[in-house]
């Protein structure tokens, strides 16, 4: 416990371990599973092989993938019936599952497939129903503004597989999403609470919509858009591969269909999970939406990649913070504004065993206006090491910024923090780490309600999964923001320190994967 002149702060989380690990120990926490076990599935397999949420929007439900195809959403928090659809779906026979990523504001979940009846590598796409964003009146959204493949808030009521893209590779091992939106946790704002605001069946919403630029919104538009480009980075570890999908085709056709006549708009009502060619509609109706591979680049042995987001959140983001006090470029001519201001959504990292750490121009993936183009350089913005076999830690816009880089070291037993820039801020070991495999990155608070010393006092921590020290630490880790008034003192008695450690929790098997959300 951390003293802070009477606002105290445990740095020690309550872990509640998920219902599948069926040991008697283990408390339901993800009734959705435990349920689904008891009715219908209990030949289920007991672990999952991947789970995923959204990175920027709150994203209480979040997605647990399994050997036999099963895609299963997890419920986690304050939630409610009315918000939230249990059922999963299952791929066809011969997919399997590898690893998996949810697009950052809920609108899509991208599945890395091994398929053994062709063994070969494939992308499935799974469109996702979540309601508006940005809405303060429930009861006027509940049955109406539920838009699939939108950007969404902290629920869903449907998925549906649209269809898969074939890579030129047969083991996919780690995959990663992205897209050009700039948004914040939209609990709290009513921006789309007038219909001739948000109610996309309403030629004045769509046109409100359809004229925000997502490289750069302000004001009173921030909650008035969809993405309009986007990607995916998926490797093959054993294959020494890292290909680039454009995912920008999918996010143009939503944009069509919800964004301008009102012909297309009702095109979306007639909406079916199994039907494909009623809305979403499938890649085998609507070809055109299917997205692409554009770029794939020979890296030994990639162990990890991450695609950037940017979302305010627990501080601005590590963009921002970059161009208010260190960098300020000129104006780019394509986008009108400094290109710091979308440093993070423009770079994506792969990390490798070797324990280098490689960061990649994305920009003409994200923004289809950039001069950068749909292929991506094989040279790199920068590198740096972390230490022998890493993995990049859940990021999210709780953690010490949406845009940071964290990594986990399982050769070297080390954490890295760095920018997305490719600046390391530091890095840190500790004898408590017997064999750390993946991490977690949120923040802690003691008081609320108040700014100015003595209100209230805060601070970020990662969570480190020990796989066979069979347990979780957690650390308070300096986020290096230059507004610290609400940090927490990182003193020790030898002076000031980047790390705290504040606890470690036996688990009652060997943790391999994590992620989180901030739940009120």
């Amino acid at each position: 416990m951390f003293d802070t002149g009477g606002l105290c702060m445990r740095m020690r989380a309550s872990w509640e371990y998920d219902w599948w690990n069926r040991n008697g120990i283990a408390a339901p926490t993800s009734p959705v599973i435990r349920d689904l076990v008891a009715s219908t599935r209990p030949d289920l397999p007991a672990v999952p092989v991947a789970i995923a949420r959204g990175r920027a929007n709150a994203s209480q439900v979040g997605f647990a993938a399994f050997k036999d195809g099963s895609i299963q959403p997890t419920l986690v928090g304050n939630t409610a019936a009315e918000f939230f659809d249990g059922a999963g779906l299952r791929l066809p026979a011969g997919m399997v599952p590898t690893a998996m990523a949810v697009t950052p504001y809920n609108e899509f979940l991208v599945v890395s497939v091994w398929d053994t009846n062709t063994v070969s590598g494939k992308l499935a796409f799974i469109a996702l129903r979540p309601r508006q964003m940005a809405v303060g009146n429930p009861s006027q959204t509940q049955n109406t503004r539920w838009y699939w493949g939108a950007p969404g808030a902290w629920t869903n009521r449907g998925m549906k597989l649209l269809g898969f893209v074939d890579l030129p590779f047969a083991a996919p091992t780690s995959v990663d999403v992205s897209n050009n939106l700039y948004l914040q946790n939209p609990r709290g704002f009513s921006d789309n609470d007038d219909p001739a605001r948000g109610d996309l069946s309403r030629q004045s919403a769509r046109d409100l919509w359809r004229g925000v630029n997502p490289v750069y919104s302000a004001g009173n538009d921030q909650w008035h858009q969809m993405a309009s480009g986007g990607y995916a980075v998926v490797a093959s570890r054993a294959e020494g591969k890292v290909s680039f999908v454009d995912m920008t085709p999918l996010y143009q056709y939503y944009r069509e269909m919800y964004l301008t006549t009102q012909a297309n708009f009702d095109r979306t009502v007639d909406a079916s999970i199994t039907d494909g060619s009623k809305w979403p509609f499938t890649f085998a109706v609507e070809g055109r939406q299917r997205p692409t591979v554009t770029t794939t680049l020979s890296i030994a042995q990639p162990t990890s990649v991450s695609a950037g987001v940017m979302a305010n959140g627990y501080t601005n983001t590590r963009s921002q913070e970059y161009f208010e006090y260190t960098q300020r470029s000129p104006r780019e001519a394509w986008s009108g504004v400094e290109p710091e201001r979308y440093l993070g959504r423009s770079r994506a990292y792969v990390a490798t065993m070797d324990g280098t750490v490689r960061g990649f121009n994305v920009q003409g993936l994200v923004f289809p206006a950039s001069p950068v183009g749909k292929s991506v350089s094989a040279t790199p913005l920068f590198s740096f090491t972390a230490g022998r076999n890493p993995s990049f830690a859940y990021v999210n816009a709780t953690s010490t910024a949406s845009d940071d880089l964290w990594l986990v070291s399982r050769g070297d037993r080390r954490v890295t923090f760095a920018w997305p820039t490719g600046d390391v801020q530091y890095s840190f070991t500790d004898s408590r780490l017997i064999d750390p495999v993946a991490g977690s990155v949120s923040f802690n608070q003691g008081g609320y309600g108040g700014s100015g010393a003595g209100r209230a006092v805060n601070a970020p921590f990662i969570s480190i999964m020990d796989y066979n020290g069979k347990a979780i630490h957690t650390y308070a880790v300096h986020p290096r923001v230059h507004n610290t008034t609400e940090l927490y003192r990182f003193q020790s008695p030898a002076g000031a320190v980047n790390v705290l450690f504040g606890s470690s929790a036996p688990t009652p098997g060997k943790p391999f994967m994590m992620d989180q959300e901030e739940i009120i």
